[in-house]
């Protein structure tokens, strides 16, 4: 899923839209990936992703956090939290070396061509 986003990025005329319900979950571990193709710092990805935060409230209204909470979802059905974004980008070093590492195991080999292409 990951490799075809990617793909797609260089398969259809720019710009691009990425959006799903809240932008924390699938499309926001999306943009972190294509973020750290692109060479942002952790730092700034991080910061994004913490962007959605002040949306959570219009999105997941004081009814449906009461719901999820009690049924034991996971917190992060309702808040994003540093750590998320922090975990996956440093299981991301641990597993795979880093951005580049990561690309190769998804069998994406056009991060340069990627790069030319979005930082113009």
């Amino acid at each position: 899923m990951f490799r075809r986003f990617l793909e797609s990025l260089l398969d259809h005329p720019l710009p691009a839209l990425v959006h799903c319900t809240v932008g924390k979950d699938r499309t926001g571990m999306m943009v972190a990936i294509l973020q750290l193709a692109l060479g942002v710092p952790e730092s700034r990805i991080v910061a994004g992703y913490m962007a959605v935060q002040p949306h959570l409230k219009r999105r997941f209204p004081r009814r449906i956090r009461a719901l999820v909470q009690p049924l034991g979802g996971p917190p992060l059905a309702c808040s994003v939290r540093p750590e998320y974004m922090e975990g996956m980008l440093a299981h991301v070093v641990e597993k795979y070396g880093g951005a580049e590492g990561y690309l190769r195991s998804i069998e994406f080999s056009c991060g340069a061509e990627l790069q030319a292409r979005l930082l113009q």
